[in-house]
């Protein structure tokens, strides 16, 4: 005698169509933790960018007349400084050729602030060690040494600020240099007014 089982189709499928969507339901949860992981590293990571970019907030150069820096042709870079909080990089481009007669380069650094006071100073810049090899990058005709002269520097005041550079050497026309630059760069940090642990500007 043959026995003939007839199954329900609400008891074959409904196991299956359940299972089904238990699965689906399991993957789009899956799927919105990885989105909400992915939308969280992206958010900590361009605020990490953010925070600490250094930027440029100005940058000017002078080309040097037949490469023959004159002791009276000075090179004026006036600025404004709107952030007394944050901390600075004076950054200066000399652009000299290989054939420059000296090892180094004296220049004044005459800084004039809001208030009108200006300062002076001397500033002596190996461009060159003790055995001639020069300290920029050199190519072709030209060698590009970039020095900070003053790092983490603040200002104490908002407003044009003017930094203005004279050779000082013993020639009236240095001869060997192509041009000079002068940038400010925020380093994206700000001032510890407790401790004082930024050199002042």
């Amino acid at each position: 005698m043959t026995f003939i089982h007839t199954i329900k189709i609400q008891e074959f499928v409904l196991p299956i169509l359940g299972f089904f969507l238990i699965g689906c339901k399991i993957n789009i949860v899956k799927q919105i933790k990885n989105l909400l992981f992915i939308l969280w590293a992206t958010l900590l990571g361009i605020f990490f960018v953010a925070c600490g970019k250094e930027k440029t907030i100005f940058e000017k150069s002078y080309d040097i007349k037949n490469q023959q820096w004159s002791y009276t042709d000075t090179l004026d870079f006036t600025f404004d400084i709107a952030d007394t909080m944050s901390i600075y990089d004076i950054v200066l481009n000399i652009n000299h050729t290989p054939q420059y007669p000296m090892q180094n380069i004296y220049m004044n650094i005459y800084t004039q602030f809001p208030s009108g006071e200006r300062i002076k100073q001397l500033l002596n810049i190996d461009l060159a060690d003790n055995t001639g090899k020069w300290e920029g990058k050199c190519s072709g005709s030209e060698c590009l040494f970039e020095i900070p002269i003053q790092s983490n520097a603040f200002f104490n005041a908002t407003g044009k600020h003017n930094i203005t550079l004279e050779q000082y050497m013993r020639v009236e026309n240095l001869a060997g240099v192509n041009n000079i630059a002068l940038k400010i760069v925020d380093k994206g940090e700000k001032r510890d007014l407790s401790a004082d642990a930024v050199k002042k500007k």
